[in-house]
């Protein structure tokens, strides 16, 4: 019974983990896009971190994955 009520405690957790990563990249895609519309024209460089574009879309991921179950 311990065992039960602890993995349904991780459990939780996990998806509200999954779910503000979800809800942090939706936020961030719009603001990209946002920003990206805005400096479309000028010759800036790197706009988008790589590292945060790779968290971004594996939440995507997460999300898809989670939503198909």
């Amino acid at each position: 019974m311990f065992l039960q009520a602890n993995f349904k405690f991780i459990s939780d957790s996990w998806l509200n983990i999954q779910s503000l990563i979800c809800q942090y990249a939706e936020y961030h895609s719009s603001l990209h896009h946002r920003q990206w519309n805005e400096l479309r024209f000028e010759k800036t460089g790197v706009f988008f971190n790589p590292l945060i574009s790779s968290v971004i879309f594996l939440a995507t991921e997460i999300k898809y994955a989670s939503a198909g179950r």
